[in-house]
């Protein structure tokens, strides 16, 4: 249950959190696992692909969160 001050559930901000975790979470994983089917699509035994999208898809993520809480600080 969301509750703002009685400490016996999670405030709104942190949920909102929370779920930008999943989010960024599940982003890398679908950017890694699409890096990995190009891998293997194309035969690629070094795994260029997976960590080159593991890479992308935490960049993504990261550029989301700094607009996120930039504006929160608004």
């Amino acid at each position: 249950m969301a509750s703002d001050d009685d400490g016996r559930g999670f405030s709104r901000k942190e949920l909102r959190w929370l779920g930008i975790g999943i989010e960024f979470a599940v982003v890398i994983c679908i950017f890694a696992y699409a890096g990995h089917w190009i891998d293997k699509l194309t035969g690629n035994k070094d795994a260029e692909f997976l960590i080159t999208g593991f890479f992308i898809g935490f960049l993504v993520m990261f550029y989301y969160l700094y607009k996120s809480t930039k504006e929160l600080r608004k």
